[in-house]
């Protein structure tokens, strides 16, 4: 009782109730590698089962020459029922260039070099519906010369 008052508890429905999100940041810079998509070591998500998720990398990538090309996707180790998502990566300073996939592991290849040296910012957005727990990773990958992904780029994840 608060100053005389008895206080009631209400229940809220499991469909009402607010699903909290989940996030993920790099601690420090990583080195794409690979001229094949590969995961980008701390931008990914554990799924703990069936569900519908909304995700959300936002990248600032930097490329020691101006030859290389880059190219995003995403990857699910369990079952997925349904994936869509979208990427916007920034060529220059005053061009954006747009991709969209529609499978697991699809890479959206930036058609133009970024320039040499520079940090531009790229985002991958989209949803996925999956049967079975699993790992949702970024993946990238790079044509030629050496590609960063910079620390602070990072990760967001809602179930839907």
């Amino acid at each position: 009782m608060i100053s005389g008052k008895q206080l009631r508890v209400a229940s809220i429905p499991a469909d009402r109730l607010v699903k909290p999100p989940a996030a993920v940041e790099l601690a420090s810079t990583f080195t794409v590698a690979s001229t094949t998509l590969a995961d980008v070591t701390g931008l990914t998500f554990a799924l703990p089962g069936a569900g519908t998720w909304s995700f959300e990398f936002e990248l600032l990538i930097t490329q020691a020459t101006a030859s290389s090309l880059v190219g995003l996707g995403i990857n699910y180790t369990g079952t997925i029922t349904r994936i869509v998502y979208n990427v916007w990566m920034a060529s220059t300073t005053t061009v954006l260039r747009y991709g969209s996939g529609t499978s697991n592991n699809f890479a959206v290849v930036d058609a133009t070099a970024h320039a040499a040296g520079g940090t531009l910012p790229a985002r991958v957005a989209g949803s996925i519906t999956v049967s079975t727990s699993g790992t949702l990773a970024l993946r990238a990958q790079r044509s030629a010369a050496t590609t960063t992904i910079n620390a602070g780029s990072s990760g967001l994840l809602v179930q839907v």
